[in-house]
């Protein structure tokens, strides 16, 4: 926010300036929006490289096991939703995650739910979280929203059709996967358990690894169970913020 209206108000002097050297005010009009836009995108970018910076941080202090200082540094990055906007879902949804990898699920849940819709680990735990609430409805609109803003992530689209399929909604688990086959055609893991669920057989989440346990739809085997409060060894794709052109709208 903060940055919009500095931006507004260097346009808006330049644009003031220039009427009184060019000649009227629709000459004066192009150099305001050149300095609005100029300003706005250095201001926005340096907000996100800011919020990147905190991410980074929240990592190291996550890989060091310091979850209090992770969400400390989590916590105080949500003042920059002051700054910019489109910055606080990102936060959020990274709260959000580290809150429910803690199975603090009530604390997690309101952070889920403002998550970027890109976000798709975030959007994927409250799918998760409402199935495992007995939510079915709620569960499955949040799985659609998931999949519809990121369609490329297999374990996405799997643990939609999973939770389905445990609900003895065979149809529409294998409904689901053949929707994952178009969206990803060269995952051999969705291949198979589509497969499978044609032929009588199971799923199979494993071969998802981390990726698949972190939802908490299924206990992860002894040897790569965490211990309470410890996040997932593997990828953390969640906690990455990215200053596309995106964000800067």
């Amino acid at each position: 926010m903060y940055n919009l209206l500095i931006a507004l108000g260097s346009g808006a002097a330049a644009a003031l300036l220039s009427r009184f050297i060019l000649s009227g005010w629709w000459a004066a009009t192009l150099p305001g929006l050149l300095v609005f836009a100029g300003v706005y995108f250095v201001l926005a970018r340096r907000t996100f490289k800011q919020a990147q910076a905190a991410m980074e941080s929240a990592n190291g202090a996550i890989m060091a096991q310091n979850l209090d200082r992770a969400m400390s540094i989590l916590q105080a990055a949500l003042a920059l939703e002051r700054w910019q906007f489109m910055v606080a879902p990102n936060v959020h949804g990274n709260i959000g995650m580290l809150l429910y990898l803690q199975k603090k699920d009530d604390e997690a849940a309101p952070h889920l739910r403002k998550a970027l819709g890109m976000h798709w680990v975030a959007k994927g735990m409250l799918a998760a979280l409402l199935w495992r609430q007995k939510k079915t409805g709620e569960a499955i609109q949040a799985f659609e929203d998931a999949v519809k803003s990121t369609s490329r992530e297999p374990v996405l689209w799997n643990a939609y059709a999973w939770c389905l399929w445990k609900n003895n909604d065979l149809d529409a688990a294998i409904k689901v996967l053949v929707r994952a086959i178009q969206a990803v055609p060269s995952d051999e893991r969705t291949k198979n358990n589509l497969d499978a669920l044609r032929n009588g057989g199971k799923m199979k989440m494993k071969n998802f690894a981390e990726l698949w346990y972190q939802f908490r739809l299924e206990n992860p085997p002894v040897q790569i169970a965490q211990r309470p409060g410890q996040m997932p060894s593997g990828p953390v794709p969640a906690f990455k913020f990215k200053t596309s052109k995106r964000n800067y709208r």
